[in-house]
């Protein structure tokens, strides 16, 4: 009888090990989405899914055609295609994001544009599109934008965050969003940023990497925002490593901080460029790089650099060190605090230091408002044009001089 006890439940006890082993071999069931219902009953075609297939979204209805209803992830290489004339509206805190090799490809014509908008008609109602994916793409022409850039997880909350990828955007319209409508990071490629239109925004419409800072152009439109402009976004302990030729906008560049560069800089002739409190150019050529800054503007277009505010010495100025640089109708306006980082240095708006055969030309510039010196430069390692006093014009606010030799 005890033998027949103990038989009974050693088997108790293995029928039990079977089944706990069974359940942890069960997968658990996927976490649901949080997907709100409190959208309207008019025949617009629910998104909340992820889209992990090729998927095109058609003009099927007059109003909303679709209505995205929670945070769709678009994954596996899939292809999304928006066809003209599709109005699109996405819920509150909602967004769309791209990973791998996947593409977002908007045709709206100038007569059946697509809209991709917000339910609830305020800025920042959704938070925008973010590209993740090395590979993924977004290609948009004739679309409107509006009331996205509100992500609580992203420093730059914007319409389209592109990362990655590649993206392209042309005859695109980009309306009351929350701050800035796009950011171009460094590891993303442009394939061009034409003709579109940016209206009543919150901030300035495009924030781009410095790296990137050439690759806009003067066919984009600007009206109504917080700053109509372009921010360029610095990274103060990285450099530049590519040559970069600065193109005039119709709307001036804000440069938030410090510019290290290590290639050549050219502004052109036009540019208007507004300086943020103790930003500065680092023009660094000691590694013989290739480093050079190159502001030549002309009589009927000057290039101005020039304080987010009017106070002396509100930023630092451009500095070179073992490398050439080259000013003429140039406006330098509220600088000063530049030195190379050394305390012995003179502080000023423009110095050239060595060591190296540089060379420094300043021609028929307008340099204002600045707390010491002008002009700074390292004798005898800097050639420099020898008219430099007497060709520029120097206001009375510099309370030691206009150039020092050092």
């Amino acid at each position: 009888m005890k033998t027949i006890f103990i038989k009974s439940i050693i088997a108790i006890f293995a029928a039990c090990i079977i089944i706990v082993s069974c359940k942890k071999e069960t997968p658990l069931a996927q976490p649901q989405k949080d997907v709100p219902n409190n959208y309207p009953n008019d025949g617009a075609i629910v998104l909340s899914d992820n889209i992990i297939t090729d998927t095109v979204l058609k003009n099927h209805k007059n109003g909303v055609d679709y209505r995205i209803a929670s945070c769709i992830q678009v994954s596996r290489g899939s292809k999304i295609t928006i066809e003209s004339g599709v109005s699109i509206e996405v819920m509150p805190g909602m967004c769309i994001e791209l990973y791998d090799s996947t593409s977002f490809t908007v045709t709206g014509t100038m007569a059946s544009p697509v809209t991709i908008s917000g339910l609830v008609k305020s800025k920042g109602s959704w938070r925008g599109i973010f590209m993740n994916g090395n590979l993924c793409s977004v290609n948009m022409q004739f679309a409107s934008v509006q009331f996205a850039g509100n992500d609580w997880r992203q420093f730059n909350s914007s319409a389209i965050n592109a990362y990655r990828g590649s993206i392209t955007l042309n005859n695109c319209e980009f309306g009351n969003n929350l701050s800035y409508c796009i950011w171009l990071s460094n590891d993303v490629s442009i394939g061009g940023i034409h003709n579109n239109k940016f209206l009543n925004n919150d901030a300035e419409p495009i924030m781009i990497d410095f790296r990137k800072c050439d690759q806009l152009s003067n066919d984009n439109t600007f009206t109504g925002n917080v700053l109509n402009g372009v921010l360029i976004k610095t990274a103060p302990k990285e450099f530049c490593n590519n040559d970069l030729n600065i193109p005039k906008l119709n709307v001036p560049y804000y440069a938030d901080s410090t510019f290290n560069t290590r290639k050549a800089i050219v502004i052109q002739p036009g540019t208007w460029m507004i300086m943020k409190k103790l930003s500065i150019f680092n023009v660094d050529n000691s590694q013989g790089t290739g480093a050079s800054f190159t502001a030549n503007g002309t009589a009927q277009q000057s290039i101005t650099l020039e304080g987010a505010e009017q106070k002396k010495g509100y930023w630092s100025g451009i500095q070179m060190k073992s490398a050439n640089a080259s000013f003429e109708y140039c406006n330098l306006i509220s600088a000063g605090l530049v030195n190379n980082y050394v305390s012995i240095n003179p502080y000023a708006v423009i110095i050239s230091e060595g060591p190296g055969a540089d060379t420094l030309n300043v021609k028929n510039c307008t340099l204002l408002n600045g707390p010491e010196w002008a002009i700074a430069i390292d004798t005898p390692a800097v050639n420099y044009n020898l008219d430099i006093e007497t060709i520029n014009f120097f206001d009375t606010t510099f309370k030691n001089g206009n150039v020092i030799w050092f």
